[in-house]
Protein backbone atom coordinates (compact mmCIF):
# COMPACT_ATOMS: atom_id res chain seq x y z
CA UNK A 1 0.00 0.00 0.00
CA UNK A 2 1.24 3.33 -0.89
CA UNK A 3 2.62 4.92 2.41
CA UNK A 4 0.39 8.07 1.86
CA UNK A 5 -2.55 6.04 1.23
CA UNK A 6 -1.65 4.01 4.47
CA UNK A 7 -1.71 7.06 6.80
CA UNK A 8 -4.45 8.24 5.99
CA UNK A 9 -6.12 5.21 6.43
CA UNK A 10 -5.20 4.55 9.80
CA UNK A 11 -6.08 8.69 10.92
CA UNK A 12 -9.75 7.45 9.19
CA UNK A 13 -10.05 4.13 11.39
CA UNK A 14 -8.90 6.06 14.85
CA UNK A 15 -11.38 8.37 14.21
CA UNK A 16 -13.88 6.55 13.36
CA UNK A 17 -13.28 4.04 16.96
CA UNK A 18 -13.22 7.39 19.08
CA UNK A 19 -16.06 8.63 17.98
CA UNK A 20 -18.23 5.15 18.92
CA UNK A 21 -19.67 5.71 22.53
CA UNK A 22 -20.53 2.01 22.52
CA UNK A 23 -17.43 0.53 21.98
CA UNK A 24 -15.34 1.41 25.06
CA UNK A 25 -13.89 -1.47 25.56
CA UNK A 26 -12.45 -1.45 21.58
CA UNK A 27 -11.69 2.37 21.99
CA UNK A 28 -9.26 1.35 24.67
CA UNK A 29 -8.02 -1.58 22.99
CA UNK A 30 -7.46 -0.25 19.61
CA UNK A 31 -6.43 3.45 20.49
CA UNK A 32 -2.89 2.60 21.23
CA UNK A 33 -2.69 0.01 18.43
CA UNK A 34 -3.44 2.70 15.71
CA UNK A 35 -1.35 5.18 17.19
CA UNK A 36 1.64 2.16 17.40
CA UNK A 37 0.25 1.91 13.67
CA UNK A 38 0.86 6.14 12.93
CA UNK A 39 4.10 5.54 14.39
CA UNK A 40 5.37 2.77 12.49
CA UNK A 41 3.94 4.64 9.24
CA UNK A 42 5.73 7.68 10.31
CA UNK A 43 9.10 5.24 10.30
CA UNK A 44 8.33 3.64 7.06
CA UNK A 45 7.67 6.83 5.26
CA UNK A 46 11.14 8.39 6.41
CA UNK A 47 12.89 5.58 5.92
CA UNK A 48 11.53 3.95 2.73
CA UNK A 49 10.27 6.98 0.61
CA UNK A 50 11.87 8.55 -1.86
CA UNK A 51 12.69 12.42 -0.91
CA UNK A 52 10.07 14.66 -2.25
CA UNK A 53 11.15 16.73 -5.33
CA UNK A 54 10.50 20.46 -5.08
CA UNK A 55 7.72 20.44 -6.98
CA UNK A 56 5.91 17.72 -4.40
CA UNK A 57 7.25 20.60 -1.54
CA UNK A 58 5.71 23.22 -2.74
CA UNK A 59 2.42 21.62 -4.18
CA UNK A 60 -0.06 21.33 -1.04
CA UNK A 61 -3.06 19.36 -0.25
CA UNK A 62 -6.18 21.72 0.04
CA UNK A 63 -8.74 18.93 0.55
CA UNK A 64 -8.43 15.49 2.49
CA UNK A 65 -7.52 12.12 -0.11
CA UNK A 66 -10.48 10.06 -0.58
CA UNK A 67 -10.35 6.14 1.12
CA UNK A 68 -8.92 4.26 -1.37
CA UNK A 69 -8.85 1.09 -0.84
CA UNK A 70 -11.94 -0.03 1.40
CA UNK A 71 -11.41 -3.67 1.99
CA UNK A 72 -8.37 -3.30 3.61
CA UNK A 73 -10.21 -0.95 6.24
CA UNK A 74 -12.74 -3.74 6.92
CA UNK A 75 -9.95 -6.04 7.21
CA UNK A 76 -7.98 -4.14 10.01
CA UNK A 77 -11.75 -3.57 12.02
CA UNK A 78 -12.84 -7.11 11.43
CA UNK A 79 -8.98 -8.05 12.99
CA UNK A 80 -9.17 -5.54 16.24
CA UNK A 81 -12.48 -7.58 16.89
CA UNK A 82 -11.05 -10.96 16.80
CA UNK A 83 -8.04 -10.09 19.06
CA UNK A 84 -10.39 -7.96 21.56
CA UNK A 85 -13.01 -10.92 21.93
CA UNK A 86 -11.18 -13.87 20.12
CA UNK A 87 -14.72 -16.07 20.94
CA UNK A 88 -17.35 -13.92 19.34
CA UNK A 89 -17.59 -13.97 15.59
CA UNK A 90 -19.58 -10.67 15.87
CA UNK A 91 -19.57 -7.86 18.72
CA UNK A 92 -22.74 -7.27 20.96
CA UNK A 93 -23.64 -3.99 21.36
CA UNK A 94 -24.46 -3.03 24.78
CA UNK A 95 -27.60 -1.68 26.15
CA UNK A 96 -27.07 1.99 26.59
CA UNK A 97 -30.05 1.66 29.86
CA UNK A 98 -28.48 -1.00 31.46
CA UNK A 99 -25.09 0.62 30.79
CA UNK A 100 -26.33 3.78 32.35
CA UNK A 101 -27.86 1.68 35.62
CA UNK A 102 -24.37 0.05 36.03
CA UNK A 103 -22.67 3.84 35.79
CA UNK A 104 -25.53 4.57 38.48
CA UNK A 105 -24.62 1.60 40.70
CA UNK A 106 -21.01 2.45 40.58
CA UNK A 107 -21.71 6.09 41.44
CA UNK A 108 -23.92 4.52 44.78
CA UNK A 109 -21.05 2.49 45.70
CA UNK A 110 -18.44 5.05 45.56
CA UNK A 111 -20.41 7.03 47.67
CA UNK A 112 -21.06 4.13 50.27
CA UNK A 113 -17.88 3.14 50.63
CA UNK A 114 -17.00 7.15 51.03
CA UNK A 115 -19.54 7.17 53.98
CA UNK A 116 -18.49 3.94 54.89
CA UNK A 117 -14.31 5.34 55.37
CA UNK A 118 -16.17 8.46 57.00
CA UNK A 119 -18.31 6.97 59.21
CA UNK A 120 -17.52 3.72 60.31
CA UNK A 121 -21.10 1.96 60.53
CA UNK A 122 -19.99 -0.98 62.62
CA UNK A 123 -18.24 1.89 65.21
CA UNK A 124 -21.65 3.48 65.36
CA UNK A 125 -23.63 1.05 65.96
CA UNK A 126 -21.82 -0.34 69.23
CA UNK A 127 -21.21 2.62 70.46
CA UNK A 128 -24.95 3.61 70.36
CA UNK A 129 -25.75 -0.41 71.42
CA UNK A 130 -23.15 0.37 74.58
CA UNK A 131 -25.09 3.61 75.26
CA UNK A 132 -28.83 2.17 75.20
CA UNK A 133 -27.42 -0.86 77.14
CA UNK A 134 -26.13 1.72 79.95
CA UNK A 135 -29.09 4.05 79.93
CA UNK A 136 -31.61 0.32 80.12
CA UNK A 137 -29.03 -0.66 83.44
CA UNK A 138 -29.69 3.09 85.00
CA UNK A 139 -33.48 2.61 84.22
CA UNK A 140 -33.82 -0.71 85.90
CA UNK A 141 -31.68 0.21 89.01
CA UNK A 142 -33.84 3.16 89.51
CA UNK A 143 -37.12 1.27 89.63
CA UNK A 144 -35.42 -1.34 91.98
CA UNK A 145 -34.87 1.52 94.50
CA UNK A 146 -37.66 2.83 94.00
CA UNK A 147 -39.68 -0.38 94.68
CA UNK A 148 -36.95 -0.93 97.98
CA UNK A 149 -37.66 2.08 99.53
CA UNK A 150 -41.60 2.10 99.08
CA UNK A 151 -41.85 -1.28 100.44
CA UNK A 152 -39.42 -0.79 103.48
CA UNK A 153 -40.46 2.63 104.48
CA UNK A 154 -44.55 2.47 104.43
CA UNK A 155 -44.29 1.35 107.91
CA UNK A 156 -41.81 3.99 109.68
CA UNK A 157 -43.48 7.31 108.86
CA UNK A 158 -40.51 10.25 109.74
CA UNK A 159 -40.96 11.26 113.76
CA UNK A 160 -42.77 14.65 114.30
CA UNK A 161 -42.12 14.11 118.00
CA UNK A 162 -40.92 17.00 120.62
CA UNK A 163 -37.39 17.07 120.57
CA UNK A 164 -34.92 18.99 123.34
CA UNK A 165 -32.23 19.30 121.10
CA UNK A 166 -32.03 22.44 118.55
CA UNK A 167 -31.42 19.82 115.58
CA UNK A 168 -33.43 16.75 115.51
CA UNK A 169 -31.87 13.88 113.63
CA UNK A 170 -33.29 12.97 110.49
CA UNK A 171 -34.39 9.31 110.44
CA UNK A 172 -33.23 7.22 107.00
CA UNK A 173 -35.54 4.07 106.99
CA UNK A 174 -33.66 1.78 105.09
CA UNK A 175 -33.87 -2.18 104.42
CA UNK A 176 -32.38 -4.17 106.76
CA UNK A 177 -29.31 -3.21 108.67
CA UNK A 178 -26.36 -4.38 109.83
CA UNK A 179 -23.58 -3.56 112.57
CA UNK A 180 -20.15 -3.19 113.29
CA UNK A 181 -18.65 -3.82 116.78
CA UNK A 182 -15.49 -2.94 118.57
CA UNK A 183 -15.80 -3.52 122.55
CA UNK A 184 -19.44 -2.31 124.11
CA UNK A 185 -20.81 -3.09 127.06
CA UNK A 186 -23.56 -5.89 127.21
CA UNK A 187 -25.92 -3.87 129.52
CA UNK A 188 -28.66 -5.84 130.98
CA UNK A 189 -31.93 -4.66 131.23
CA UNK A 190 -33.42 -7.06 134.20
CA UNK A 191 -33.01 -6.40 137.39
CA UNK A 192 -30.49 -8.92 139.40
CA UNK A 193 -33.49 -9.44 141.74
CA UNK A 194 -35.00 -11.15 138.39
CA UNK A 195 -32.10 -13.61 138.94
CA UNK A 196 -32.32 -14.24 142.56
CA UNK A 197 -36.23 -14.95 142.76
CA UNK A 198 -36.21 -17.09 139.46
CA UNK A 199 -38.24 -14.91 137.50
CA UNK A 200 -35.79 -14.20 134.64
CA UNK A 201 -36.67 -17.28 132.72
CA UNK A 202 -40.16 -15.68 132.25
CA UNK A 203 -39.16 -12.26 131.08
CA UNK A 204 -36.53 -13.58 128.52
CA UNK A 205 -37.63 -14.42 125.41
CA UNK A 206 -37.00 -18.17 123.75
CA UNK A 207 -36.72 -17.52 119.78
CA UNK A 208 -36.66 -20.81 119.27
CA UNK A 209 -36.83 -20.06 115.34
CA UNK A 210 -34.69 -17.63 113.46
CA UNK A 211 -36.57 -13.86 114.36
CA UNK A 212 -38.16 -12.12 111.90
CA UNK A 213 -37.29 -8.11 111.31
CA UNK A 214 -40.55 -6.39 112.99
CA UNK A 215 -38.66 -2.28 111.88
CA UNK A 216 -35.54 -1.12 111.19
CA UNK A 217 -33.98 2.35 111.01
CA UNK A 218 -31.35 4.76 110.61
CA UNK A 219 -30.62 7.88 111.96
CA UNK A 220 -28.64 10.54 110.62
CA UNK A 221 -27.38 12.70 113.65
CA UNK A 222 -24.12 14.21 111.77
CA UNK A 223 -22.18 13.43 108.47
CA UNK A 224 -21.20 10.21 110.06
CA UNK A 225 -22.50 8.49 113.33
CA UNK A 226 -22.65 5.03 115.01
CA UNK A 227 -24.89 3.54 118.11
CA UNK A 228 -22.96 1.94 119.88
CA UNK A 229 -24.64 1.39 123.13
CA UNK A 230 -28.13 0.50 124.23
CA UNK A 231 -30.35 0.10 126.75
CA UNK A 232 -34.58 -0.83 127.01
CA UNK A 233 -36.06 1.30 129.61
CA UNK A 234 -39.35 -0.33 131.82
CA UNK A 235 -41.93 0.91 129.14
CA UNK A 236 -39.78 -1.04 126.60
CA UNK A 237 -39.04 2.27 125.03
CA UNK A 238 -35.11 2.81 123.93
CA UNK A 239 -32.04 4.61 124.72
CA UNK A 240 -29.13 4.92 122.30
CA UNK A 241 -26.14 6.64 122.17
CA UNK A 242 -23.41 6.88 119.62
CA UNK A 243 -20.84 8.84 118.41
CA UNK A 244 -21.71 11.36 115.64
CA UNK A 245 -18.89 13.39 113.38
CA UNK A 246 -18.29 17.17 112.94
CA UNK A 247 -16.22 18.97 110.56
CA UNK A 248 -12.93 18.31 112.80
CA UNK A 249 -14.07 16.21 115.89
CA UNK A 250 -16.61 13.52 117.35
CA UNK A 251 -19.16 14.65 119.40
CA UNK A 252 -21.51 12.20 121.84
CA UNK A 253 -25.10 11.76 121.25
CA UNK A 254 -27.68 10.40 123.37
CA UNK A 255 -31.45 9.52 121.98
CA UNK A 256 -34.84 7.83 123.34
CA UNK A 257 -37.05 6.25 120.85
CA UNK A 258 -40.49 4.66 121.63
CA UNK A 259 -41.44 1.40 120.98
CA UNK A 260 -41.92 1.81 117.15
CA UNK A 261 -38.44 3.44 117.05
CA UNK A 262 -39.58 6.80 116.48
CA UNK A 263 -37.36 9.91 118.28
CA UNK A 264 -38.67 11.35 121.47
CA UNK A 265 -35.59 13.13 122.38
CA UNK A 266 -31.96 13.56 121.31
CA UNK A 267 -29.00 15.13 123.22
CA UNK A 268 -25.30 15.88 121.65
CA UNK A 269 -22.24 16.16 124.03
CA UNK A 270 -19.01 17.40 123.33
CA UNK A 271 -15.96 20.02 123.05
CA UNK A 272 -13.33 20.85 120.51
CA UNK A 273 -11.98 17.12 120.68
CA UNK A 274 -13.14 13.47 119.91
CA UNK A 275 -15.96 12.61 122.36
CA UNK A 276 -18.19 9.07 122.19
CA UNK A 277 -20.73 6.90 124.29
CA UNK A 278 -19.58 3.44 125.01
CA UNK A 279 -22.04 1.82 127.24
CA UNK A 280 -25.59 2.57 128.94
CA UNK A 281 -27.93 1.19 131.78
CA UNK A 282 -30.95 2.08 133.55
CA UNK A 283 -30.47 2.27 137.58
CA UNK A 284 -33.44 1.57 139.91
CA UNK A 285 -33.47 5.23 140.90
CA UNK A 286 -34.47 6.72 137.91
CA UNK A 287 -32.35 7.80 135.29
CA UNK A 288 -29.97 6.62 132.85
CA UNK A 289 -26.10 6.27 133.36
CA UNK A 290 -23.69 6.81 130.20
CA UNK A 291 -19.47 5.93 129.90
CA UNK A 292 -16.99 6.67 127.63
CA UNK A 293 -14.72 8.92 126.80
CA UNK A 294 -14.21 12.70 126.07
CA UNK A 295 -10.71 14.21 124.69
CA UNK A 296 -8.84 17.14 125.45
CA UNK A 297 -5.67 18.65 124.23
CA UNK A 298 -2.62 18.08 126.33
CA UNK A 299 0.63 19.98 124.96
CA UNK A 300 -0.71 19.86 121.39
CA UNK A 301 -1.98 16.04 121.41
CA UNK A 302 -5.48 14.56 121.68
CA UNK A 303 -5.93 12.78 124.93
CA UNK A 304 -8.73 10.81 125.71
CA UNK A 305 -10.66 10.51 129.49
CA UNK A 306 -12.68 8.12 131.52
CA UNK A 307 -16.12 9.84 131.42
CA UNK A 308 -19.29 8.90 133.11
CA UNK A 309 -22.53 11.01 133.11
CA UNK A 310 -25.96 10.36 134.32
CA UNK A 311 -29.37 11.77 132.36
CA UNK A 312 -32.72 12.04 132.92
CA UNK A 313 -35.07 9.68 131.17
CA UNK A 314 -37.75 12.11 130.69
CA UNK A 315 -35.70 14.78 128.76
CA UNK A 316 -32.37 13.39 128.59
CA UNK A 317 -30.83 16.60 130.48
CA UNK A 318 -27.76 16.26 132.07
CA UNK A 319 -28.24 15.50 135.66
CA UNK A 320 -24.29 14.89 136.92
CA UNK A 321 -20.55 14.23 134.88
CA UNK A 322 -16.87 12.95 135.94
CA UNK A 323 -14.52 12.87 133.86
CA UNK A 324 -11.17 10.63 135.18
CA UNK A 325 -7.94 10.33 133.86
CA UNK A 326 -4.46 11.94 133.33
CA UNK A 327 -2.15 12.74 130.86
CA UNK A 328 -2.27 9.68 128.85
CA UNK A 329 -5.13 8.21 127.37
CA UNK A 330 -7.99 6.45 129.45
CA UNK A 331 -11.31 5.12 128.05
CA UNK A 332 -14.73 3.64 129.86
CA UNK A 333 -16.50 0.45 128.21
CA UNK A 334 -18.62 -1.09 130.22
CA UNK A 335 -20.90 -0.95 133.14
CA UNK A 336 -23.70 -2.99 135.64
CA UNK A 337 -25.42 -1.82 138.53
CA UNK A 338 -25.39 -3.40 142.15
CA UNK A 339 -29.05 -4.51 143.67
CA UNK A 340 -28.66 -0.95 145.85
CA UNK A 341 -28.02 1.21 142.79
CA UNK A 342 -24.80 1.46 143.04
CA UNK A 343 -22.83 1.11 139.48
CA UNK A 344 -19.72 -0.93 138.66
CA UNK A 345 -17.82 0.84 135.44
CA UNK A 346 -14.81 -0.65 133.97
CA UNK A 347 -13.14 0.62 131.10
CA UNK A 348 -8.68 0.75 130.78
CA UNK A 349 -6.24 3.44 131.73
CA UNK A 350 -2.81 4.52 130.45
CA UNK A 351 -2.79 7.33 132.91
CA UNK A 352 -2.49 5.04 135.60
CA UNK A 353 -1.69 1.78 137.03
CA UNK A 354 1.75 0.10 136.06
CA UNK A 355 1.61 -1.07 132.64
CA UNK A 356 1.06 0.31 128.96
CA UNK A 357 -2.60 -0.12 130.00
CA UNK A 358 -4.52 -1.25 132.48
CA UNK A 359 -7.88 -2.38 133.48
CA UNK A 360 -9.46 0.50 135.32
CA UNK A 361 -12.89 0.04 137.50
CA UNK A 362 -14.79 2.29 139.06
CA UNK A 363 -17.86 1.74 141.65
CA UNK A 364 -19.96 5.01 141.99
CA UNK A 365 -23.28 6.25 143.86
CA UNK A 366 -25.41 6.62 141.12
CA UNK A 367 -27.87 9.34 142.69
CA UNK A 368 -24.67 11.97 142.76
CA UNK A 369 -21.93 9.85 141.07
CA UNK A 370 -19.50 10.02 144.11
CA UNK A 371 -16.99 7.72 143.68
CA UNK A 372 -16.67 4.75 146.81
CA UNK A 373 -13.58 3.11 145.20
CA UNK A 374 -11.83 2.48 142.35
CA UNK A 375 -8.83 0.09 141.33
CA UNK A 376 -6.38 -0.80 138.51
CA UNK A 377 -5.74 -3.98 136.90
CA UNK A 378 -3.23 -5.97 134.90
CA UNK A 379 0.61 -6.35 134.61
CA UNK A 380 3.66 -4.88 132.99
CA UNK A 381 1.96 -4.82 129.33
CA UNK A 382 -1.74 -4.27 128.61
CA UNK A 383 -4.47 -5.28 129.57
CA UNK A 384 -8.18 -3.89 129.35
CA UNK A 385 -11.86 -4.67 130.55
CA UNK A 386 -14.68 -4.59 128.29
CA UNK A 387 -17.36 -6.41 129.71
CA UNK A 388 -19.14 -6.24 133.61
CA UNK A 389 -21.50 -8.11 135.52
CA UNK A 390 -22.59 -8.14 138.96
CA UNK A 391 -23.60 -12.28 140.38
CA UNK A 392 -26.88 -12.72 142.09
CA UNK A 393 -24.54 -11.79 145.94
CA UNK A 394 -23.37 -8.71 144.25
CA UNK A 395 -19.75 -10.14 143.48
CA UNK A 396 -18.12 -8.47 140.15
CA UNK A 397 -17.28 -10.52 137.16
CA UNK A 398 -15.10 -8.62 134.46
CA UNK A 399 -14.33 -10.26 130.81
CA UNK A 400 -11.25 -8.70 128.68
CA UNK A 401 -8.08 -9.10 127.40
CA UNK A 402 -4.31 -9.15 128.69
CA UNK A 403 -1.19 -9.45 127.30
CA UNK A 404 0.37 -10.79 130.59
CA UNK A 405 0.98 -14.33 128.65
CA UNK A 406 4.45 -15.66 128.04
CA UNK A 407 3.37 -15.38 124.79
CA UNK A 408 3.41 -11.71 124.44
CA UNK A 409 -0.15 -11.38 122.78
CA UNK A 410 -3.62 -11.01 123.78
CA UNK A 411 -5.12 -13.74 125.84
CA UNK A 412 -8.78 -13.94 127.14
CA UNK A 413 -9.08 -12.63 130.52
CA UNK A 414 -12.02 -13.21 133.88
CA UNK A 415 -11.67 -12.08 136.84
CA UNK A 416 -13.89 -12.46 139.92
CA UNK A 417 -13.93 -9.64 142.70
CA UNK A 418 -16.07 -9.27 145.61
CA UNK A 419 -18.14 -5.76 146.05
CA UNK A 420 -15.28 -4.14 147.85
CA UNK A 421 -12.90 -4.80 144.32
CA UNK A 422 -10.94 -7.61 146.15
CA UNK A 423 -9.77 -10.01 143.88
CA UNK A 424 -11.27 -13.96 144.52
CA UNK A 425 -9.60 -15.34 141.00
CA UNK A 426 -8.35 -14.54 137.96
CA UNK A 427 -8.20 -16.52 134.84
CA UNK A 428 -6.64 -16.31 131.40
CA UNK A 429 -7.47 -18.32 128.34
CA UNK A 430 -6.15 -18.66 125.02
CA UNK A 431 -2.20 -19.84 126.11
CA UNK A 432 -0.89 -20.05 122.66
CA UNK A 433 -3.79 -19.06 120.74
CA UNK A 434 -4.73 -14.99 120.71
CA UNK A 435 -7.74 -14.70 122.29
CA UNK A 436 -10.37 -11.57 123.39
CA UNK A 437 -13.12 -11.65 125.75
CA UNK A 438 -15.80 -8.77 124.58
CA UNK A 439 -19.10 -9.82 126.19
CA UNK A 440 -19.84 -11.47 129.07
CA UNK A 441 -23.12 -12.99 130.69
CA UNK A 442 -23.97 -14.83 133.71
CA UNK A 443 -26.37 -18.43 133.67
CA UNK A 444 -28.95 -18.21 136.26
CA UNK A 445 -27.13 -21.51 137.65
CA UNK A 446 -23.96 -19.03 138.06
CA UNK A 447 -21.81 -20.44 134.68
CA UNK A 448 -20.40 -17.82 132.76
CA UNK A 449 -21.14 -17.53 129.29
CA UNK A 450 -17.92 -15.08 127.16
CA UNK A 451 -17.75 -14.52 123.67
CA UNK A 452 -15.33 -12.64 121.91
CA UNK A 453 -12.42 -13.81 119.03
CA UNK A 454 -9.81 -16.27 119.09
CA UNK A 455 -6.39 -17.11 116.11
CA UNK A 456 -5.21 -20.58 115.78
CA UNK A 457 -2.55 -20.02 114.44
CA UNK A 458 -0.49 -16.67 113.19
CA UNK A 459 -1.62 -17.01 109.34
CA UNK A 460 -5.66 -17.10 110.37
CA UNK A 461 -7.23 -14.07 111.36
CA UNK A 462 -9.60 -14.45 114.02
CA UNK A 463 -12.20 -16.36 114.55
CA UNK A 464 -15.52 -16.31 116.72
CA UNK A 465 -14.87 -17.94 120.00
CA UNK A 466 -17.97 -18.62 121.98
CA UNK A 467 -17.21 -20.25 125.45
CA UNK A 468 -18.83 -21.71 128.99
CA UNK A 469 -17.32 -21.88 132.16
CA UNK A 470 -18.57 -22.67 135.98
CA UNK A 471 -18.85 -20.04 138.17
CA UNK A 472 -15.05 -19.78 139.47
CA UNK A 473 -13.89 -20.19 136.09
CA UNK A 474 -11.62 -23.32 136.77
CA UNK A 475 -13.85 -25.52 134.19
CA UNK A 476 -14.13 -24.71 130.67
CA UNK A 477 -17.73 -26.74 130.20
CA UNK A 478 -17.64 -26.17 126.03
CA UNK A 479 -16.09 -23.85 123.84
CA UNK A 480 -17.31 -23.52 120.38
CA UNK A 481 -14.80 -21.56 117.63
CA UNK A 482 -15.94 -20.77 113.73
CA UNK A 483 -15.18 -18.48 110.91
CA UNK A 484 -14.42 -18.06 107.68
CA UNK A 485 -11.61 -17.12 105.13
CA UNK A 486 -11.33 -13.37 106.63
CA UNK A 487 -11.52 -12.00 110.22
CA UNK A 488 -14.94 -13.06 112.41
CA UNK A 489 -15.87 -12.13 116.08
CA UNK A 490 -18.99 -11.46 118.35
CA UNK A 491 -19.12 -8.36 120.16
CA UNK A 492 -22.51 -9.26 121.97
CA UNK A 493 -24.52 -11.74 123.66
CA UNK A 494 -28.13 -12.32 125.89
CA UNK A 495 -29.59 -15.52 127.68
CA UNK A 496 -32.85 -16.70 126.34
CA UNK A 497 -35.51 -18.00 128.67
CA UNK A 498 -35.07 -21.83 127.19
CA UNK A 499 -30.99 -21.55 128.74
CA UNK A 500 -30.24 -20.70 124.78
CA UNK A 501 -27.66 -17.81 124.36
CA UNK A 502 -27.87 -15.39 121.84
CA UNK A 503 -24.41 -13.96 120.10
CA UNK A 504 -24.28 -10.99 117.60
CA UNK A 505 -21.35 -9.82 115.84
CA UNK A 506 -19.65 -8.93 112.48
CA UNK A 507 -17.37 -10.66 109.84
CA UNK A 508 -15.00 -9.46 107.18
CA UNK A 509 -14.09 -11.20 103.97
CA UNK A 510 -10.39 -11.81 102.94
CA UNK A 511 -8.87 -8.66 101.71
CA UNK A 512 -12.20 -6.29 102.45
CA UNK A 513 -13.11 -3.32 104.43
CA UNK A 514 -16.48 -4.22 104.02
CA UNK A 515 -17.76 -6.46 107.17
CA UNK A 516 -21.27 -8.38 107.45
CA UNK A 517 -23.98 -8.12 110.51
CA UNK A 518 -24.81 -11.72 112.03
CA UNK A 519 -27.07 -12.92 114.42
CA UNK A 520 -26.79 -16.50 116.12
CA UNK A 521 -28.33 -18.84 118.59
CA UNK A 522 -26.97 -21.68 120.63
CA UNK A 523 -28.33 -23.98 122.89
CA UNK A 524 -27.29 -24.65 126.37
CA UNK A 525 -24.38 -27.09 125.44
CA UNK A 526 -22.93 -24.90 122.43
CA UNK A 527 -24.78 -26.40 119.55
CA UNK A 528 -26.17 -23.94 117.12
CA UNK A 529 -29.95 -23.56 116.99
CA UNK A 530 -29.92 -21.23 114.22
CA UNK A 531 -27.46 -18.38 112.62
CA UNK A 532 -28.65 -15.66 110.31
CA UNK A 533 -27.06 -12.65 108.31
CA UNK A 534 -28.61 -8.94 108.88
CA UNK A 535 -28.76 -8.76 104.86
CA UNK A 536 -29.31 -5.39 103.30
CA UNK A 537 -26.31 -3.06 103.75
CA UNK A 538 -22.38 -3.90 105.35
CA UNK A 539 -21.59 -3.06 108.98
CA UNK A 540 -21.11 -4.23 112.30
CA UNK A 541 -23.32 -4.63 115.40
CA UNK A 542 -22.46 -3.46 118.48
CA UNK A 543 -25.78 -4.17 121.11
CA UNK A 544 -27.77 -6.34 122.15
CA UNK A 545 -31.13 -6.52 124.82
CA UNK A 546 -34.16 -8.16 125.16
CA UNK A 547 -37.94 -6.39 125.77
CA UNK A 548 -40.16 -7.44 128.11
CA UNK A 549 -42.77 -8.15 125.15
CA UNK A 550 -39.89 -11.29 124.12
CA UNK A 551 -38.71 -8.84 121.27
CA UNK A 552 -34.85 -7.99 120.56
CA UNK A 553 -33.39 -5.18 119.63
CA UNK A 554 -29.70 -4.43 118.51
CA UNK A 555 -27.56 -1.59 117.46
CA UNK A 556 -24.53 -0.88 115.27
CA UNK A 557 -23.96 0.87 112.26
CA UNK A 558 -23.46 0.66 108.49
CA UNK A 559 -21.60 2.27 105.39
CA UNK A 560 -24.67 3.60 103.85
CA UNK A 561 -23.97 5.97 100.78
CA UNK A 562 -20.70 6.58 101.06
CA UNK A 563 -21.09 7.53 104.93
CA UNK A 564 -21.11 5.57 108.31
CA UNK A 565 -25.40 5.54 110.00
CA UNK A 566 -26.07 4.44 112.45
CA UNK A 567 -29.02 1.95 113.04
CA UNK A 568 -31.75 0.37 115.51
CA UNK A 569 -33.18 -3.06 114.50
CA UNK A 570 -36.07 -4.84 116.51
CA UNK A 571 -36.64 -8.55 115.85
CA UNK A 572 -39.59 -11.06 116.89
CA UNK A 573 -41.05 -14.61 116.73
Amino acid sequence: MNPKTQEITTTLIRQWFLSQPDLPRMREYISPRVDNLSLKTEVTKQTLSPKPSALSKSKKISEPLPIANAEINQRLIKQAEKEIKPTQTTPRRPNNDAINIQNQKAVKTEKTKSAFNKFNPLFYLTKRYVLMSLLIILIGLLIVLINFYKTRTGEQPVPHNVNTSSKRPIELPIPKPLVTPENTPNNRSIHNELIKTGELKAILPTFTLSPKTLWHRFYHVGENNGANALCVMPDNSLIVGGWTQKPEHLDAFVLKLDQKGKVLWQQTFGGERDDSVRGLHIVPNGGVIGVGYKSYLYVGEQEKDFWVFKLKTETGAMLWKKIFGGRQNDSAIALDVFSNGDIIVGGWTDSQGMGKADGWLFRLNSQNGQTLWQKTFGSTEADVIRAVQITADDHIIMAGGTQSSLYSHWNAWLLKLNSQGRKIWEKTYGGQYEAQAHALQIMPEGDLVVAGYMKKSASRDQDVWIARFNSDGSQQRWEEIWGSTGLDRANTLQLTSDDGILVAGESHLKRSKESTAWLLKLDDRGQESWKQTIAGLKGKAYALQTTSHGELVMTGYSQLFGEKRGWVLKLGE
